[in-house]
């Protein structure tokens, strides 16, 4: 009451300043996380009844929306952002797919984590987010403002609050470019990376100064207006863990501030009580926390209507309309790099793309930047605009990554078994724009795979790459779905090609690779209690190939994408290729108890073309397509009277079979069979699946899937209609095959859980097959 008094007392006295100097009226917006986009709910409140806010100060979440409504955005426009924005995204470093090059998308989200490396020893980071994605959705909503460098010049004079981590002072941010101020304002320790700010290193304002009325009253203002998320000390009997003791220990002094502040308001909404079953990180709950800031809001119309009237603010309109001008231009310049060493300087010059004394629109610009960030060189990548007699400079902000990194998966699978994938990866330690890698898992089925690539040319499109990639796996031999015989695989490839990069998300390339591959029995025919004479023992193949590649990747996730398509093409030609037999006997001429069958083949030419395509439903469901065809063109024995050659062991065969793609371009997955269940040089595969997330994380994929198969490739194309559903019955020029099931999966944080129940025709059992983990 007391309260209330005073503030009709402060009406009073602005009706009389309006016949002198004019009443001023602030607006301070305290910090919250999540829980700050309560504010909207005033700024929707302050709008209507016709204020004209003339300073605003904001801490963190405050800053945020301050900043917005300083500039201009109503508080209409500030919740449909808050509400259509993608916060999982924002508030993490996870990226879309889309934004990473496709030089780094077979590497990209493949690891349960990374640590960067110190020299010889494993780190961690100042904090865990960088915030890519929030720095560029605030650079993207501050555009209009960029030319703006003084925060008074802004269309609503503002002010924010940040925490120097050296000196725990607190820093009141006025000049600067406004989107990193906000960033600043923001940064949770151990959360957000610090930011750099003028020689200082900033954190999340919220740990000195949450509420910043003070700061608006040094500003000017005669009346405030604030906007309180709450943060009080917890109670005796909510003292229940350790780390509730911790913060309880840093935020004496921090809540006794708010509380002195709350006091110089004139108008307060206080959403304390209304806010205390969420947290800072409620982000899934903003629609209701956005209701609640509204309501409390509405309490305090009918006094800023007086206060409106009493300052004869007639005109209703707080603010320019604004918008998110992509289409808006600038000139360019100087381009200038901050934070780049010099053994990334061309790399970020080609991959940007821009010139000096240019014109570009902020859509360019944004692209030109996502370029550089999708290298994955750089842990940051942002710019600001610097105005001077000269024009507008562009200032790049880089953040170099550590130059190696350790990354570690676990994974399970009830075909390859358990294993652990270790990763080293190193950049511009072998030349400048180069990256080195060697990837491990440790299993039953043990895998290795190097690599190198390197840039070439100015404009970073060319790239060399080379390396090795070898995998000991099972082989399973099927009779309509029993276990018949265990085989072994040890495959070996060496590569060196040369790419050239077409667009963002598409390259072609050339390359030259050997192959080799040895397959024996998992136990030979001498060690088996029963053996027969001729039981086959293993099997040494070799071959080289002259390959042309065209790979293109638009799926906005590795993991359970929702729209986008995956193509890849590949183009063989096989001089020549050797085959080795080697079989068991009991003939008395062969001591050893084996002899060796040379089969030499003819030269080949080897294509497949595999294509996925996901298609968005709605919000929670997609389409999925797979297609994949593979065509070989002609592998026939020497001297074995021309017959089409089908052993099971030749690299230059596909293997059908399965429910999760693996490394090898040739292991083709099929709904309905096991892992290398049918062997053949001809294949088609189509696969068909609704993709539903029925809640958070938590999806159902049905599935259908089609399969014709065959030898000879001409007798193949003649019969590819004639439907042939006898199990792997070749005898026709083409065999088919349809299967069917369904999966259910978890994308738990620790890796993704799925289990998937499936069937095929031809097949007399129900299969079931449970992964966990990332592939290697």
């Amino acid at each position: 009451m007391i309260k209330r008094l005073l503030f009709f007392c402060v009406l009073l006295s602005a009706g009389f300043a309006s016949f002198g100097q004019k009443t001023k009226v602030g607006l301070c917006l305290s910090g919250g996380g999540a829980k700050g986009l309560a504010h909207i709910g005033l700024l929707k409140v302050i709008d209507s009844a016709g204020i004209k806010v003339d300073y605003i100060t904001g801490t963190s979440m405050g800053a945020v929306l301050g900043g917005m409504y300083a500039i201009g955005y109503s508080g209409n426009d500030i919740e449909k952002i808050a509400r259509d924005a993608n916060w999982r995204l924002l508030l993490s470093n996870d990226v879309p797919m889309t934004d990473i090059n496709v030089e780094e998308k077979e590497e990209f989200d493949r690891y349960l984590a990374e640590l960067p490396m110190k020299g010889l020893k494993p780190g961690l980071p100042l904090g865990a987010i960088e915030g890519q994605e929030l720095n560029k959705m605030l650079g993207d909503l501050t555009f209009p403002v960029h030319h703006i460098a003084d925060f008074d010049s802004l269309p609503v004079p503002f002010r924010c609050i940040g925490a120097d981590i050296l000196t725990g002072e607190a820093v009141v941010l006025s000049k600067g470019y406004l989107p990193t101020a906000m960033r600043a304002s923001m940064a949770i320790p151990s959360v957000f990376t610090p930011v750099k700010w003028q020689n200082r290193l900033l954190v999340d304002g919220g740990l000195v100064r949450n509420f910043p009325v003070t700061d608006l009253k040094e500003m000017g203002a005669d009346i405030v207006i604030g906007g309180y998320t709450g943060g009080r000390l917890f109670t005796e009997e909510e003292l229940t863990s350790p780390i509730k003791l911790l913060y309880q220990s840093a935020s004496f002094n921090r809540v006794a501030d708010s509380e002195m502040q709350k006091g110089l308001c004139n108008l307060l909404a206080d959403y304390d009580k209304q806010l205390q079953e969420y947290s800072a990180a409620s982000f899934s709950k903003i629609d209701s926390i956005i209701d609640i800031g509204y309501r409390i809001a509405l309490q305090l119309l009918p006094e800023l209507e007086r206060l409106a009237d009493s300052l004869e603010m007639t005109d209703n309109a707080n603010h320019q309309p604004l918008k998110r001008y992509y289409g808006h231009e600038v000139c360019v310049n100087r381009i200038i790099l901050d934070g780049a060493c010099e053994e990334s300087r061309e790399l970020v010059l080609g991959k940007m793309g821009l010139a000096e004394n240019t014109t570009y629109s902020v859509a360019q610009i944004n692209d030109a930047i996502q370029m550089v960030y999708g290298t994955r060189f750089f842990d940051k990548v942002y710019y600001t605009f610097e105005n001077n007699v000269f024009g507008n400079d562009l200032i790049v902000h880089i953040k170099e990554s550590r130059r190696a990194a350790i990354k570690f998966a676990l994974h399970y699978d009830n075909e390859q078994a358990a294993g652990i994938v270790l990763n080293l990866t190193a950049r511009n330690v072998l030349g400048n724009g180069s990256r080195a890698l060697a990837t491990i898992d440790i299993s039953e089925y043990p895998k290795l795979r190097v690599n190198y690539q390197k840039f070439i040319d100015s404009q970073q499109k060319q790239w060399l790459h080379g390396g090795y990639h070898y995998e000991f796996i099972p082989y399973r031999l099927y009779n309509k779905g029993r276990l018949q015989e265990e085989l072994t695989n040890s495959y070996n490839n060496m590569y060196v090609g040369v790419n050239y990069t077409l667009t963002k998300s598409s390259y072609f390339g050339a390359e030259i690779n050997n192959e080799w591959s040895f397959t024996r029995t998992k136990i030979y025919p001498e060690d088996r209690s029963t053996p027969d004479s001729g039981d086959f023992r293993s099997l040494n193949s070799r071959e080289w190939a002259v390959g042309f590649k065209y790979y293109s990747n638009t799926l906005n996730k590795f993991l359970f994408p929702t729209r986008g398509n995956r193509v890849k093409l590949l183009l063989k030609i096989i001089p020549g290729h050797t085959s080795i037999n080697n079989y068991y006997t009991l003939d008395s001429v062969h001591p050893t108890h084996n002899f060796d069958v040379s089969l030499p083949v003819s030269p080949a030419v080897r294509f497949s073309a595999s294509i996925i395509n996901v298609s968005k439903v709605n919000r929670r469901m997609a389409w999925i397509n797979n297609v994949f065809l593979g065509l070989v063109y002609d592998i026939r024995i020497k001297g074995h009277n021309n017959e089409p050659y089908s052993a099971a062991a030749v690299p230059g065969l596909f293997f059908a079979g399965g429910v999760q793609s693996r490394q090898r371009d040739n292991l083709v997955p099929f709904l309905g069979y096991r892992e290398t269940e049918l062997v053949a040089a001809q294949l088609l595969v189509w696969q068909g699946g609704l993709q539903t997330e029925l809640m958070d994380k938590l999806f159902i994929t049905p599935g259908i899937s089609f399969l014709a198969a065959g030898g000879d490739i001409t007798r193949y194309v003649e019969n590819l209609a004639n439907f042939n559903l006898n199990y792997q019955d070749f005898t026709k020029g083409a065999t088919h095959a349809v299967g069917y099931g369904i999966t259910f999966a978890y994308n738990w944080f620790g890796g993704p859980i799925s289990l998937t129940v499936y069937r095929a025709t031809g097949v007399d059992v129900i299969r079931g097959y449970f992964t966990y983990g990332y592939k290697f």
